[in-house]
């Protein structure tokens, strides 16, 4: 259907078992990641690889029953697979297709088990594009200042504790002198390091995930997904996250220690 929605799973809803949705395409999600197992004819979590997509427990072959994955007990009714014919879509071993519920295309809508009707809605294609960055303009051992492109050129750089080991980013009149302002970056874990602190990684405040607006800062590398961050070449040259948020200065705010954050992309 439009907008190319990915399955996964994320509500628990009683008994070991968590509901399948579809959500707007976001490869950093572990969540909407999946592995075929020829052995027991199932498809299971990438991330919780003993369960697999399912019917709902108890109810057998029953239409219009929530698509969930549990944990994998040998169930005939648990075994799935990938129907390539003109939908490509995917089936039970009673011939129910996977389906948004009422053919409903929205974010984070739930599915169920169907009639096989062959329609879009009913319609699945694999994909195994993950997330990259673009190829750093410098090497790793090569620290360099990050300069807005507002008048006056302020550098990022970080000073503000603001608990849990997290310092806030800020752009400030130039002061080269000032260690803070000086990053580097490391491609093997997709990160932009402080010079200064180089186990502390340029992230999102912890807790906020991808979160609009949320504050940008540099706390100790932790392996999340919320820390990598990427430098784009494009007409504006702008610094990424892996939700595709842009590093934005608070307001557009051109002024000296003013804040900066995580928002949509605007190329401004």
């Amino acid at each position: 259907m439009a907008g190319h929605r990915a399955i996964l799973w994320t509500e628990h809803i009683g008994g070991y078992q968590y509901r399948l949705r579809i959500r707007n395409n976001n490869p950093v999600e572990p969540k909407q990641w999946w592995v075929f197992d020829s052995r027991t004819k199932t498809i299971r979590a990438n991330n919780k690889r003993n369960w697999a997509i399912s019917n709902q427990a108890g109810q057998k072959f029953k239409i219009n029953v929530a698509a969930v994955i549990r944990k994998w007990k040998g169930e005939n009714y648990q075994k799935s697979h990938y129907h390539a014919g003109s939908r490509r879509n995917i089936r039970n071993n009673a011939n129910k297709c996977l389906q948004p519920n009422g053919n409903v295309n929205h974010h984070n809508y739930h599915l169920t088990w169907y009639h096989c009707h062959n329609g879009a809605s009913q319609g699945w294609y694999i994909d195994q594009k993950g997330f990259s960055f673009p190829k750093n303009p410098y090497s790793d051992n090569q620290k360099f200042q990050i300069k807005s492109r507002m008048v006056q050129n302020r550098a990022l750089f970080w000073h503000e504790h603001i608990g849990g080991h997290q310092y806030r980013l800020r752009i400030r009149d130039n002061n080269p002198y000032n260690n803070k302002q000086w990053w580097r970056f490391d491609s093997r874990t997709k990160t932009i390091r402080s010079e200064a602190r180089r186990n502390f990684a340029l992230s999102g405040q912890r807790g906020q995930r991808f979160n609009h607006g949320a504050n940008a800062v540099i706390r100790q590398w932790k392996g999340e997904v919320y820390q990598w961050a990427g430098y784009y070449r494009g007409s504006r040259k702008n610094i990424r996250n892996a939700g595709g948020k842009c590093l934005d200065v608070y307001g557009g705010r051109n002024t000296h220690n003013m804040h900066c954050r995580w928002m949509n992309c605007h190329n401004a």
